[in-house]
């Protein structure tokens, strides 16, 4: 098991015991993650990382750049900054999925996650 993994089994663990506590710390937990995402977001990024943000597919990030949307190079690297790429998409009329204040984090799947490691663990 790797570091990331034992801290993402002890953030599911701590999430599980907050949501089976007290239904209002549901509420808590979700504005402090929503706080944690966004101060976490780079303002650029890879093409994967704007998809994901964006709500889109990398397929469409590529239709973008093809059509203008604003990249950067670092040295061979294509890389986006978020806010501009945002920008872009809006100014062609186009609303991209995943509006700036909704909660990127599905704290369902994290918990799935934390369940499915469990079950192997203990197989």
């Amino acid at each position: 098991m790797t570091a990331s993994d034992a801290f993402a089994d002890a953030v599911a663990a701590a999430i599980l015991r907050l949501l089976t506590d007290d239904p209002a710390n549901a509420r808590k937990l979700r504005a402090a993650m929503l706080a944690v995402s966004t101060a976490a977001t780079p303002s650029v990024c890879t093409k994967r990382e704007c998809a994901m943000a964006l709500g889109v597919t990398t397929a469409t990030i590529d239709r973008a750049v093809r059509n203008g949307c604003p990249m950067e190079h670092v040295g061979t690297l294509r890389r986006f900054d978020l806010a501009k790429v945002r920008a872009w998409f809006e100014s062609r009329g186009r609303r991209t999925v995943r509006p700036d204040d909704e909660d990127p984090i599905n704290v369902t799947t994290l918990v799935e996650r934390h369940h499915a490691r469990r079950r192997r663990k203990s197989a």
